[in-house]
């Protein structure tokens, strides 16, 4: 029982009781056993309406008043991670920031791993568009990349990755101006636990979900 009931004026919870108390009409002879069961669901069920009474009278939060805080957290958090996206990229100028923060939405799995089906099958094409768009060609290792086993990842002349930069969870689409080329490490590391992309759509999540 919470402590606001606690205050609640109990003898408009006997009196209503006992109201309650007087509809009562056995069908047969009821024990005196039987009357204190009667009368204590009735000092409950009076209570419990009190108490709903109660939380029914308490002012609505107005969530609304904290929206402009929540954007003005993923616009920081956003213009971070387009600044460590650069700083990684090897054509950072190809990177432009057209996400709005206060329009960012988390996906949901299925379409995410829609949108990402969709992505390896055009995969070759908007790299191409990407390449006419930037009028230069999408880097390729010059040497081999090994991963920490010492096991070798890319072979040269592979291509770097492609990363979404505004990331298809999060609402990006398959387009040739939503893509930038990355090394791998480089991005894995912007999708790693700590990187800026992560970062970004657990701010996301959180918004939401607040």
């Amino acid at each position: 029982m919470s402590g606001e009931f606690l205050h609640t004026d109990v003898k408009d919870i006997k009196s209503e009781a006992s109201e309650n108390y007087k509809d009562i009409k056995p069908e047969k002879e009821m024990s005196i056993k039987d009357i204190k069961a009667a009368v204590i669901d009735e000092f409950k069920k009076a209570a419990n309406d009190k108490a709903s009474d109660n939380e029914m009278s308490k002012p609505s939060v107005d969530n609304t008043k904290n929206e402009p805080e929540k954007i003005k957290v993923l616009e920081e958090v956003k213009d971070k991670y387009i600044s460590d996206l650069k700083s990684k990229s090897d054509c950072p100028e190809s990177i432009k920031d057209n996400i709005d923060a206060s329009k960012l939405e988390k996906t949901s799995p299925e379409e995410n791993a829609k949108l990402r089906e969709e992505f390896e099958q055009n995969k070759k094409d908007l790299i191409a568009q990407w390449e006419k768009d930037n009028n230069t060609e999408w880097p390729k290792y010059t040497e081999p990349v090994y991963n920490v086993d010492g096991k070798m990842i890319k072979k040269v002349g592979y291509r770097y990755d492609a990363h979404h930069i505004q990331p298809l969870e999060l609402g990006g689409k398959n387009e040739a101006s939503n893509i930038t080329p990355l090394d791998c490490k480089k991005h894995q590391e912007v999708h790693s636990k700590n990187g800026t992309c992560t970062n970004l759509v657990e701010k996301v999540k959180g918004a939401q979900n607040e």
